[in-house]
């Protein structure tokens, strides 16, 4: 998804895979909200999600001034996710921690992470799911999950 205000853009990736639309539709925007759920590439299978590096890759290939990672995996900390992009794209790379706001346009540097406000926020979350399981548990039709 591309929206477009002005002369600024923002690129969305939503959950996929790498792919040349996804670098086509990128293609100089100010932002590049890339997921980054993914490890490692699959040895086996179809890929259906971005590791760091691939939203790296596709921020470098789309000539993207931002990339901003997001729904980055279990496996993974913000921070490493954060590095592992970096190492293949040159612009500022930043996560898109819960309650985060970014300007569009803006050429200030990455900002360090506030590691507290990030581990709150992933426990708040963890929390959260482990409420609703258990006040789902036992309904048929419910998963835990909404």
């Amino acid at each position: 998804m591309r929206v477009e205000a002005g002369n600024r853009s923002l690129v969305y990736s939503g959950d996929t895979a790498p792919c040349p639309s996804l670098t086509e539709l990128a293609e100089e925007c100010d932002v590049l909200l890339c997921e980054a759920e993914s490890t490692q590439v699959p040895p086996e299978g179809e890929q259906v999600h971005h590791t760091p590096e691939d939203a790296g890759d596709t921020a470098r290939a789309a000539r993207a001034d931002r990339l901003i990672v997001t729904h980055v995996g279990r496996f993974l900390t913000p921070q490493q996710a954060v590095a592992r992009a970096s190492a293949r794209f040159d612009g500022p790379v930043d996560y898109a921690a819960p309650g985060a706001t970014f300007s569009i346009g803006e050429t200030a540097a990455p900002r360090a992470f506030d590691d507290a406000a990030v581990f709150e926020a992933e426990a708040g979350a963890q929390e959260r799911d482990e409420v609703r399981a258990a006040t789902t548990a036992g309904k048929p039709g419910r998963t835990g999950r909404s």
